[in-house]
């Protein structure tokens, strides 16, 4: 019988049901599992590890006879899900990533053809303040110079802005990946087969399918938006489609609807984007903030259909591409997350890290006095970024959590709108504490990892 010895990884446990999940507290990996399966893993956490020999005998005791080719094969399924190394030495998180400004979220204009209660940026009609096409060409120029990779136009209202087409052309002769993001009001047959010729992804936002929810948030029925939806789908196609949806304590009702209305048009991507307490909304706060009830059926609505959609539809939620992912993909915590990778520039051309840090605090300049490329390499960027690299680390509350790999401290814009501070929690901690066991043995069931 080998002498190789077997070591798990630092972890955590969580029972539920019947299931035990076992998860790495160096990256994002666990399992769920069964009785016998837990007993290995366990034993192996000692100090120096467990021969195959000695976790044979041991096994053998408690459970009866197995062949010691069997059992490793179960131990080789453990080490293959990152929970068990084949010596003595312990995994370790991966070196950091380096840091490069990816993304980049351009608001061209601040006018609005609606006043979303929501609005974080507060877009009007009566809205003046817009960058020059030239800012805007210099701007995606250095940023192309630089490494970036996407590109999203926004507003305000984007089709609104007069030289959009123009914009757009150049985003994809620089052969960055561009997407829109619109209310569908005023999106022309024209606009989309130009979005389409160029390769665009087009998100168009609803935030109710029944009228009267629409119109209480965004000022009117969703008629107009869900006839750009149904063109856009025709044209552009469903690959490159995004419906954008913001849950607030008024619409949170509408997630069933929301769900069939995907589910009747054959949508592939639904970006949920959280709400946090800027802008206008500081106005409507009773209508809009949701209670601890509210965010706990939220969190739970969302990983539900999120499950039942695998395969058929993506959902985005706030800083996470494909809400599944922090199950699925190994990553460790020490790895920036790719959303976190953006720059917000607004329509007077102040630089901010994504939308977040739109206060002076994370201020990088604006484009109008120092070149876009030179706010790119500021201190203030780099100082934030190197914070976020270990912010559950730095975080009191996620430190020693079991899903601190999984979770990573949630959205950095909620738990700084919340709390004014990023090494906070996020709003949803809670909720999330209670969801993600019946995630992981849900996901476990579908594709089961380790010996059963």
């Amino acid at each position: 019988m080998s002498d190789r010895r077997y070591s798990a990884v630092p972890l955590g446990w969580v029972q539920h049901a019947d299931r035990s999940l076992a998860i790495s507290r160096v990256q994002s990996r666990w399992a769920a599992l069964n009785e016998t399966a837990a007993s290995l893993l366990r034993a192996c956490e000692s100090d120096g590890g467990r021969t195959l020999a000695d976790l044979h005998a041991g096994f053998q005791a408690r459970f009866g006879t197995v062949e010691p080719s069997e059992l490793a094969g179960w131990l080789d399924s453990l080490a293959q899900a990152g929970l068990l190394t084949g010596d003595t030495a312990r995994a370790q998180p991966r070196p950091r990533a380096d840091y490069r400004v990816e993304h980049v979220y351009i608001e061209l204009l601040a006018r609005c053809n609606l006043r979303c209660v929501h609005c974080f940026m507060g877009g009007a009609p009566e809205r003046e303040e817009e960058l020059t096409p030239a800012q805007v060409f210099t701007l995606l120029d250095d940023f192309a110079a630089h490494g970036g990779q996407y590109v999203t136009l926004s507003g305000g209202e984007p089709i609104l802005y007069r030289d959009f087409p123009a914009i757009a052309r150049h985003v994809a002769e620089l052969g960055l990946y561009g997407t829109v993001i619109s209310n569908g009001i005023s999106l022309r047959q024209e606009q989309l087969q130009l979005l389409d010729r160029l390769g665009f992804n087009v998100a168009i936002s609803v935030d109710g399918i029944t009228p009267e929810v629409n119109k209480a948030i965004r000022g009117r029925s969703p008629a107009k938006a869900i006839d750009a939806i149904d063109r856009t789908l025709r044209l552009v196609g469903p690959d490159r489609f995004i419906l954008s949806f913001t849950p607030v304590k008024a619409n949170i009702g509408e997630l069933p609807k929301l769900f069939d209305f995907i589910e009747q048009r054959g949508i592939r991507r639904l970006n949920l984007s959280l709400y946090e307490a800027v802008g206008r909304a500081v106005d409507y706060t009773d209508m809009l903030t949701m209670d601890a009830a509210d965010r706990l059926r939220l969190i739970r609505t969302v990983y539900e259909k999120a499950i039942d959609w695998i395969g058929k539809v993506e959902i985005d939620f706030n800083d996470t591409r494909n809400i599944l992912s922090q199950f699925t993909e190994s990553r460790a915590s020490s790895e920036l997350h790719p959303l976190w990778r953006g720059v917000r520039v607004t329509s007077s051309g102040e630089v901010f890290p994504s939308s977040f840090g739109a206060v002076e605090r994370f201020r990088l300049g604006n484009i109008r006095d120092t070149a876009f490329g030179a706010l790119l390499d500021s201190e203030v960027l780099s100082t934030l970024y190197n914070d976020l690299l270990d912010r559950d680390a730095k975080t009191p509350k996620c430190r020693d959590c079991v899903w601190r790999q999984i979770c990573r401290g949630g959205s950095v814009a909620s738990a700084f709108c919340a709390n004014g501070e990023i090494h906070s929690p996020d709003a949803y901690c809670d909720a999330y504490l209670a969801v993600f066991p019946q995630v992981a043995v849900t996901l476990a069931e579908l594709a089961p990892t380790g010996p059963s």
